[in-house]
Protein backbone atom coordinates (compact mmCIF):
# COMPACT_ATOMS: atom_id res chain seq x y z
CA UNK A 1 0.00 0.00 0.00
CA UNK A 2 1.30 3.33 -1.32
CA UNK A 3 1.88 6.73 0.57
CA UNK A 4 -1.99 8.12 1.93
CA UNK A 5 -3.04 11.02 -0.89
CA UNK A 6 -2.50 14.09 1.58
CA UNK A 7 0.28 14.75 4.06
CA UNK A 8 -0.57 15.03 8.15
CA UNK A 9 0.23 18.42 8.13
CA UNK A 10 -2.56 18.88 5.27
CA UNK A 11 -5.20 17.59 7.73
CA UNK A 12 -3.53 19.47 10.99
CA UNK A 13 -3.84 22.44 8.98
CA UNK A 14 -7.14 22.07 8.16
CA UNK A 15 -9.71 24.36 10.06
CA UNK A 16 -11.78 22.02 11.38
CA UNK A 17 -9.30 19.51 12.81
CA UNK A 18 -8.83 20.81 15.94
CA UNK A 19 -6.85 17.80 18.09
CA UNK A 20 -5.36 18.84 21.31
CA UNK A 21 -2.24 16.53 21.78
CA UNK A 22 1.17 16.91 21.04
CA UNK A 23 1.75 17.60 17.60
CA UNK A 24 3.79 13.95 17.27
CA UNK A 25 0.75 12.30 18.55
CA UNK A 26 -1.09 14.49 15.97
CA UNK A 27 0.71 13.67 13.12
CA UNK A 28 0.08 9.48 14.44
CA UNK A 29 -3.67 10.13 14.33
CA UNK A 30 -3.76 12.30 11.04
CA UNK A 31 -1.89 9.73 9.09
CA UNK A 32 -3.90 6.71 10.00
CA UNK A 33 -7.20 8.95 9.23
CA UNK A 34 -5.46 10.11 5.88
CA UNK A 35 -4.75 6.66 5.29
CA UNK A 36 -8.54 5.36 6.24
CA UNK A 37 -9.45 8.43 3.67
CA UNK A 38 -7.17 7.40 0.90
CA UNK A 39 -8.39 3.67 0.82
CA UNK A 40 -12.33 4.93 0.68
CA UNK A 41 -11.15 6.90 -2.22
CA UNK A 42 -9.87 4.16 -4.12
CA UNK A 43 -12.76 1.90 -3.02
CA UNK A 44 -14.90 4.60 -3.84
CA UNK A 45 -13.18 5.83 -7.74
CA UNK A 46 -12.70 1.47 -8.37
CA UNK A 47 -9.03 1.96 -8.96
CA UNK A 48 -5.96 3.15 -7.39
CA UNK A 49 -4.79 6.64 -9.15
CA UNK A 50 -1.09 5.94 -7.93
CA UNK A 51 1.54 5.52 -11.12
CA UNK A 52 2.25 1.70 -11.43
CA UNK A 53 2.27 -1.14 -13.45
CA UNK A 54 -0.49 -3.52 -13.80
CA UNK A 55 -1.80 -6.53 -15.73
CA UNK A 56 -5.01 -7.36 -17.26
CA UNK A 57 -5.69 -11.16 -18.49
CA UNK A 58 -8.80 -11.55 -20.48
CA UNK A 59 -10.25 -14.43 -23.25
CA UNK A 60 -12.30 -12.35 -25.91
CA UNK A 61 -13.44 -14.17 -29.13
CA UNK A 62 -11.36 -11.84 -31.41
CA UNK A 63 -10.96 -12.34 -35.22
CA UNK A 64 -8.77 -9.90 -38.09
CA UNK A 65 -11.93 -8.93 -39.15
CA UNK A 66 -13.34 -7.84 -35.97
CA UNK A 67 -11.89 -4.65 -33.78
CA UNK A 68 -12.87 -4.79 -30.33
CA UNK A 69 -12.44 -3.03 -27.42
CA UNK A 70 -11.02 -3.97 -24.11
CA UNK A 71 -11.64 -1.64 -21.32
CA UNK A 72 -8.88 -1.48 -18.71
CA UNK A 73 -9.92 -1.45 -14.89
CA UNK A 74 -7.84 2.36 -14.72
CA UNK A 75 -7.64 5.99 -15.95
CA UNK A 76 -4.43 7.85 -17.42
CA UNK A 77 -2.50 5.23 -18.94
CA UNK A 78 0.65 6.11 -19.96
CA UNK A 79 1.72 2.64 -21.77
CA UNK A 80 0.41 -0.66 -22.75
CA UNK A 81 2.14 -3.80 -24.42
CA UNK A 82 0.14 -6.88 -25.36
CA UNK A 83 0.96 -10.43 -25.17
CA UNK A 84 -1.77 -13.15 -27.08
CA UNK A 85 -1.09 -16.83 -26.21
CA UNK A 86 2.24 -15.55 -24.79
CA UNK A 87 3.30 -14.23 -27.81
CA UNK A 88 3.62 -10.46 -28.03
CA UNK A 89 1.36 -8.57 -30.07
CA UNK A 90 3.67 -5.84 -31.96
CA UNK A 91 2.53 -2.54 -31.66
CA UNK A 92 0.89 -1.47 -34.85
CA UNK A 93 -2.02 -4.07 -34.18
CA UNK A 94 -2.36 -2.49 -31.05
CA UNK A 95 -4.10 1.36 -30.51
CA UNK A 96 -4.98 2.54 -26.80
CA UNK A 97 -6.00 5.93 -24.73
CA UNK A 98 -5.26 7.68 -21.59
CA UNK A 99 -8.58 6.61 -20.70
CA UNK A 100 -7.74 2.96 -20.77
CA UNK A 101 -9.43 1.44 -24.14
CA UNK A 102 -7.40 -0.85 -25.52
CA UNK A 103 -8.46 -1.86 -29.73
CA UNK A 104 -6.74 -4.91 -30.89
CA UNK A 105 -6.76 -5.39 -34.61
CA UNK A 106 -5.79 -9.20 -34.45
CA UNK A 107 -5.64 -12.04 -31.86
CA UNK A 108 -6.15 -15.80 -32.10
CA UNK A 109 -9.91 -16.54 -31.23
CA UNK A 110 -10.44 -17.01 -27.57
CA UNK A 111 -6.63 -17.29 -26.93
CA UNK A 112 -5.97 -15.67 -23.49
CA UNK A 113 -4.45 -12.42 -23.71
CA UNK A 114 -2.34 -10.40 -21.82
CA UNK A 115 -2.44 -6.62 -21.63
CA UNK A 116 0.85 -5.14 -19.30
CA UNK A 117 -0.15 -1.05 -18.90
CA UNK A 118 0.81 1.60 -16.74
CA UNK A 119 -1.51 3.68 -15.23
CA UNK A 120 -1.75 6.69 -12.49
CA UNK A 121 0.49 9.95 -11.90
CA UNK A 122 3.85 9.27 -10.28
CA UNK A 123 4.63 10.58 -7.05
CA UNK A 124 4.35 14.31 -6.46
CA UNK A 125 1.78 14.89 -9.32
CA UNK A 126 -1.60 13.37 -8.31
CA UNK A 127 -4.80 15.71 -9.17
CA UNK A 128 -5.17 17.88 -6.31
CA UNK A 129 -8.63 16.86 -6.10
CA UNK A 130 -7.16 13.86 -4.60
CA UNK A 131 -5.62 15.46 -1.67
CA UNK A 132 -8.61 17.83 -1.16
CA UNK A 133 -10.82 14.94 -1.01
CA UNK A 134 -8.54 12.87 1.52
CA UNK A 135 -8.17 15.85 3.50
CA UNK A 136 -11.87 16.66 3.78
CA UNK A 137 -13.02 12.53 4.35
CA UNK A 138 -10.03 12.53 7.03
CA UNK A 139 -11.08 15.40 8.54
CA UNK A 140 -14.76 14.09 8.47
CA UNK A 141 -13.95 10.91 10.17
CA UNK A 142 -11.84 12.48 13.05
CA UNK A 143 -15.02 14.68 13.91
CA UNK A 144 -17.70 12.18 12.98
CA UNK A 145 -16.10 8.53 13.13
CA UNK A 146 -19.32 7.03 13.28
CA UNK A 147 -20.45 8.74 9.90
CA UNK A 148 -23.92 9.99 11.87
CA UNK A 149 -26.59 12.12 10.11
CA UNK A 150 -26.86 12.91 13.81
CA UNK A 151 -26.55 12.57 17.13
CA UNK A 152 -28.25 13.66 20.43
CA UNK A 153 -27.22 13.09 24.18
CA UNK A 154 -29.54 14.62 26.62
CA UNK A 155 -29.60 18.58 25.50
CA UNK A 156 -27.55 17.93 23.33
CA UNK A 157 -27.65 17.78 19.64
CA UNK A 158 -25.99 18.21 16.21
CA UNK A 159 -26.53 17.32 12.60
CA UNK A 160 -23.71 16.51 10.46
CA UNK A 161 -24.49 18.35 6.99
CA UNK A 162 -21.83 17.18 4.41
CA UNK A 163 -23.00 14.65 2.71
CA UNK A 164 -19.16 13.22 1.86
CA UNK A 165 -19.36 12.51 5.90
CA UNK A 166 -22.81 10.05 5.42
CA UNK A 167 -22.34 8.12 1.79
CA UNK A 168 -18.54 9.24 0.85
CA UNK A 169 -19.59 10.13 -2.39
CA UNK A 170 -18.03 13.42 -3.57
CA UNK A 171 -18.99 14.55 -7.14
CA UNK A 172 -15.00 16.02 -7.10
CA UNK A 173 -14.16 12.60 -8.18
CA UNK A 174 -16.25 12.02 -11.00
CA UNK A 175 -13.42 12.83 -13.28
CA UNK A 176 -11.56 10.10 -12.14
CA UNK A 177 -13.81 7.34 -11.72
CA UNK A 178 -14.09 4.24 -13.69
CA UNK A 179 -18.19 4.14 -13.41
CA UNK A 180 -19.73 7.43 -13.38
CA UNK A 181 -21.48 7.91 -9.76
CA UNK A 182 -25.21 6.98 -10.07
CA UNK A 183 -27.76 10.15 -9.44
Amino acid sequence: MGQPFALPDDLLDAPEVNLDLSRDRDASIAKRALSKATNAIIAELGWDPRESERTYVVRVPLSRSLRVPLVLPARHVTAVSVAVDGAPLPADLVDWSESGVVYLDSADRGAPITITYTAGWPDGSLPEVLREVCVDWAADGLYNPRRLREWQVGDLHEMFHAPGAVTLKDPRLDQLRLIPAVA
